[in-house]
């Protein structure tokens, strides 16, 4: 009785075009209901290394894409703003790093609004009818999609068109592992429908995403989805930039006459580094660099002049007021002059899309006081 059914089953599917499966497929989904969502908040519990852990999915239109979850007790965040793909994955590295390589393929498929097979004709795949008449033991249409050297296969329900399971590249930490990822528990929210049941499997691991609520339309900032500047560097995200300096030289007769200078900042290494270049009121080059050691949690200062040509190794650390105080004691590289040796102190402060402040300190006994030689006001140009 059952092969007879099942009999039945594959000659209904006889005559079935894949653009017409595709059509069915979209419609089950929620077909122009979609259109009435720009952003969806998913949140649930994920399962990974046999860990669970509370995860967030958040997608706004058109591709935008944020991921916060754990895996093996470990932080890893993923996101996409619509041109980069980025992680911090604390597993691997420390920071957020671009994704690349077979995890970028993944995650290209990972970033669709609804999902891939409801896209994948303005994506540039062809679609076909599968051989797969079941998966798993579950009576099922196929449909395959290729683009290049990219086919996966999707299996639907053939009563519901809903996705019953994908097969697919996967990636287990970079090296090609075959995938497929399960779709159950479909329920209707905003008159779309939802797997709240998803899990990929791949050699002998597993990933379960179970999700607790779904939540649409809500107020999500682009600034969500984009790539976070390295640890340590976002108090100092305002450096970058042209500035008007005002320079107030201070003696021990007190404060002199301002001067009027300019500055320049530029972000490098994806914010990792921060260059000034200007000149002094002295008419000498000054070049210096801001870095973050996420190792050590230091703060790095590096400082060379066109009259000494010698580097000055800055270290130090935000202290409770959030001034950013570093100096060379450490690394022993005060300047000289007449059998002296002076070493540098900065303070940075006031930090703001405005400006900021530096102050200027010299110690002439290692540190154990200190006089102040100057203060600079930045106004942004």
């Amino acid at each position: 009785m059952k092969n007879i059914a099942f009999m039945f089953f594959c000659l209904s599917l006889i005559g079935n075009d894949a653009h017409e499966v595709l059509a069915k497929y979209r419609e089950a989904r929620g077909g122009a209901n979609w259109d009435k969502i720009q952003t969806i908040k998913i949140t649930g519990t994920f399962t990974s290394f046999s860990v669970v852990s509370p995860f967030t999915i958040l997608r706004k239109r058109p591709d935008f894409y944020f991921v916060d979850q754990e895996m093996n007790n470990h932080p890893v965040t993923i996101g996409h703003d619509g041109k980069t793909s980025w992680w911090v994955n604390q597993m691997l590295n420390v920071g957020a790093t671009e994704v690349a390589g077979l995890d970028l393929q993944v995650l290209k498929r990972d970033v669709h609004f609804i999902s891939r097979l409801y896209d994948c004709e303005k994506e540039g795949f062809s679609v076909a009818m599968g051989a797969a008449t079941e998966v798993d033991g579950l009576p099922c249409v196929s449909l395959v999609i290729t683009r290049g050297e990219e086919t996966e296969t999707w299996f639907l329900d053939p009563e519901t068109y809903l996705e019953i399971a994908c097969d697919s590249a996967g990636s287990d930490f970079g090296s090609p592992a075959p995938q497929r990822t399960f779709f159950d528990d479909f329920r209707e929210v905003n008159g779309v429908m939802i797997p709240h049941y998803v899990e990929a499997q791949f050699y002998t691991r597993n990933r379960v995403m179970e999700v607790d609520a779904v939540e649409v339309n809500l107020t999500v900032d682009d600034a969500v989805f984009a790539m976070p500047l390295p640890p340590g560097m976002d108090v100092l995200k305002h450096l970058e930039g042209s500035f008007a300096v005002s320079f107030t030289p201070i003696s021990r007769r007190g404060p002199g006459e301002p001067v009027a200078l300019e500055s320049t900042i530029q972000s490098e290494l994806r914010g990792g580094l921060l260059q000034e270049r200007y000149v002094d009121q002295d008419g000498d080059s000054i070049v210096r660099q801001y870095t973050y050691d996420p190792y050590d949690k230091t703060y790095r200062v590096l400082q060379i002049d066109s009259r000494q040509t010698q580097m000055s190794v800055m270290e130090g650390s935000l202290n409770e007021e959030g001034v950013l105080v570093v100096d060379n004691l450490k690394s022993d590289t005060p300047s000289e002059s007449f059998g002296q040796k002076f070493f540098l102190k900065l303070s940075l402060s006031n930090i703001a899309e405005t400006g900021f402040q530096l102050d200027y300190e010299m110690s002439r006994d290692e540190g154990k006081t200190w006089f102040p030689v100057g203060k600079a006001a930045y106004t942004r140009k």
